[in-house]
């Protein structure tokens, strides 16, 4: 409660001047404030007696401007009033399958933190067909069962509502739901079995802010899945046709004169054209746009290089480009001469080539071709 007047605090100037009082309170965290000039007590705050009863403090009287001072010290004592509800205070109530019409099944009282004498009444807030509240005058009460006839095995829960009035003045009033559990008693009321009452609650706000942060979470992490998924899709959908093909496609060509060519495999290429990814360009073969060297004076090789060419122009089967090899040949007649290390032995060469023969099946066309005669006495390879 707040109060606008407590008291008054004065002080007297013997003095002829008869100079101005100002009044001050040294504790400047006091819940009193007081008027500078008429001296004034009042509440800055509430004052709770059940916090705090007494309030104590130091008021300055200064004469002005500068004159002397003194002081003096005030105890404050808050007077109580009735502003507190009652509440119960019970201990465990249960009724027995055994107890009969009439029962009494347990005793209820209440407590009050005004200072005051009490005098609480208890009644039932609605009428119920089981149970009943009889004031004992005492600022107890009983509770009564109507009949008998509980079990254990019941499903149903009982919970009767309490209403509870201090008699202060002005009254305070009070609600509590007060469970009554069923159990199997002995011969002396003494329980062995119960089954708790479940008291109805709601949900309160502590639960509430826990469960919606959850969810929040929970939401938080699926959007950020979503995100990262999409961020992933898009850096695909980015990636150049050319990238694609690198990181798809791989081989491995060695040299056609190793006998451990494996090549590379022709499934990838085979399967990077069949889902689409690959095009095939209609056109000619690229054997038939590589330029054709001069015809004129022929000899074994250029018939033989010749002949390769066809073959090559009408193969039906495009061979990639990557295994392509192009045959540069020098006509006899050209006056820089060849540059093939195999038509050096037309312009009368020694070497021996009969090496080719140790080399395999591959090279026995060579091996026919370079192989030294040795019925003939000239150094031709023919």
């Amino acid at each position: 409660m707040m109060v606008n007047n407590i008291g008054v605090i004065s002080a007297r100037d013997p003095d002829q001047a008869k100079k101005a009082i100002r009044y001050s309170i040294e504790d400047k965290d006091s819940p009193i404030g007081i008027n500078p000039i008429t001296g004034q007590l009042f509440t800055v705050r509430k004052l709770d007696r059940e916090l705090v009863a007494n309030h104590m403090f130091q008021v300055k009287a200064k004469e002005e401007p500068n004159g002397l001072e003194s002081f003096v010290n005030v105890n404050i004592l808050v007077i109580d009033i009735n502003d507190n509800k009652p509440e119960l205070s019970i201990e465990e109530i249960f009724v027995c399958e055994n107890d009969m019409a009439g029962t009494v099944i347990g005793t209820i009282s209440a407590t009050d933190k005004d200072d005051h004498l009490p005098a609480f009444s208890f009644t039932l807030v609605k009428p119920n067909g089981n149970f009943s509240v009889i004031d004992n005058n005492d600022n107890t009460s009983n509770i009564v069962l109507k009949h008998g006839g509980f079990s254990l095995e019941d499903s149903r829960d009982y919970v009767i509502e309490i209403g509870i009035s201090d008699g202060g003045r002005p009254p305070m009033n009070s609600i509590t739901s007060l469970p009554i559990k069923v159990c199997r008693c002995d011969n002396k009321r003494i329980h062995t079995q119960c089954k708790a009452a479940q008291l109805k609650m709601g949900v309160s706000v502590h639960a509430l802010i826990v469960i919606l942060v959850c969810i929040l979470t929970i939401l938080v992490v699926v959007i950020l899945i979503a995100m990262r998924k999409r961020h992933q899709k898009d850096a695909l959908v980015t990636l150049g046709k050319s990238e694609i093909h690198e990181q798809l496609v791989t081989y491995d060509e060695e040299g056609g004169g190793e006998m451990d060519t494996n090549g590379y495999d022709v499934s990838i290429l085979t399967s990077a054209r069949n889902d689409g990814s690959m095009s095939m360009r209609q056109g000619p073969s690229l054997y038939a746009m590589v330029k054709k060297p001069p015809t004129a004076c022929k000899g074994d090789m250029a018939v033989m290089i010749e002949v390769k060419k066809d073959e090559a122009d009408h193969d039906r089967d495009e061979i990639p480009y990557d295994t392509l090899h192009i045959y540069g040949y020098e006509g006899p007649e050209s006056l820089a001469g060849s540059l093939s290390s195999l038509d050096s032995s037309s312009t009368g060469s020694n070497l021996d080539y009969d090496f080719l023969n140790d080399w395999g099946p591959r090279f026995r066309t060579l091996a026919e071709l370079y192989g030294v005669d040795g019925s003939e006495g000239s150094g031709s390879p023919y």
